[in-house]
């Protein structure tokens, strides 16, 4: 992560604004494929197209841990 004496403080709000923005992209998508997989579910699609989503669902749940900013903005 970025240490607070290497850059300055407006490059670090700016870094946090993309990197939530990327972060809050992510979550919608999350929000979407959660729907398909109920959607799924409650059409009794076939296990592999469940599976398919759920596996989707955990790649996409990582990715947004890693874009997470891990500071606040003062």
């Amino acid at each position: 992560w970025i240490k607070a004496n290497e850059v300055s403080k407006d490059c670090r709000d700016r870094l946090v604004l993309k990197l939530r923005e990327r972060s809050n992209k992510a979550a919608d998508r999350a929000a979407r494929l959660e729907r398909r997989l109920q959607r799924l579910k409650t059409e009794h699609a076939s296990d592999r197209k469940v599976a398919e989503a759920v596996v989707s669902l955990r790649k996409l749940a990582s990715d947004i841990e890693k874009q997470t900013p891990r500071t606040t903005i003062d």
